[in-house]
């Protein structure tokens, strides 16, 4: 977050692409964030695609 000195504040966009693996050993990912945030979980397959999902939605 970038503050002006008159107090006026924003936030950049940020897109994060991590592995499936990656995604479980950094939890941290899934937590709450101030700002635009995508995170792209890369799967290598469309099983892997569809073990993401209850990674993804525990953290809602």
């Amino acid at each position: 977050m970038r503050i002006e000195e008159d107090g006026q504040g924003w936030v950049t966009p940020t897109v994060v692409a991590v592995s499936m693996e990656g995604l479980r050993a950094h939890s941290g990912l899934l937590e709450d964030c101030f700002g635009p945030l995508t995170i792209l979980v890369e799967c290598s397959s469309h099983v892997g695609a569809a073990e993401a999902v209850p990674v993804l939605f525990r953290a809602i």
